[in-house]
């Protein structure tokens, strides 16, 4: 029985040095996988950060670029402004400055061929011209 109790205590033995084997194995394996996992995850995330950076400098430029525009813009909405003004004032002067048959003379079958249209004692003055209305708002192009 001796002889057989040493068998089965080197068989347990062996038995259990296998388990143990097996289970640091398993752990290895499981650090290896989880260390690649951290690798990965680091990665990634350094990869995001360098998006991350990059979209918040872009982000930057384009409010910067977006600022600029509105400058601009402004800009050019004054000077339409000045525009539309000085427009207004030519066409304030020209209806001032021409007599003003040319803007409502009669048919030619009621007008006297040799009578003079009096001048009214003081010109209206007259509204833009409706082109010149339409193209400064925007409305029309010039043709």
């Amino acid at each position: 029985m001796n002889a057989r109790a040493g068998d089965l205590r080197v068989i347990e033995e062996d038995a259990v040095e296998e388990v143990g084997q097996r289970i640091l194995g398993l752990i290895q394996r499981t650090a290896a996988i989880a260390e690649q996992n951290t690798r990965n995850a680091r990665d990634a995330a350094d990869g995001l950060a360098f998006q991350l950076k990059a979209a918040e400098e872009r982000i930057r430029d384009l409010e910067t670029r977006a600022r600029d525009l509105e400058g601009a813009l402004r800009f050019q909405y004054a000077r339409a402004d000045r525009a539309e003004e000085w427009l207004k004032r030519i066409s304030s002067e020209i209806a001032q400055h021409l007599p003003s048959n040319q803007h409502t003379a009669a048919p030619p079958e009621t007008a006297a061929p040799s009578a003079v249209r009096p001048h009214p004692p003081t010109a209206p003055v007259a509204a833009p011209h409706p082109d010149i209305e339409l193209y400064v708002k925007g409305r029309r192009k010039v043709s």
